[in-house]
């Protein structure tokens, strides 16, 4: 159970990383 919740803590952060990157490229 703790191991599921890491990788889906941790594919959470990707997505919000992966977000950000593309905001920053659509207002520049």
């Amino acid at each position: 159970m703790i191991r599921l919740s890491k990788t889906f803590w941790r594919l959470k952060w990707w997505m919000q990383h992966r977000n950000l990157d593309m905001a920053g490229e659509r207002c520049d």
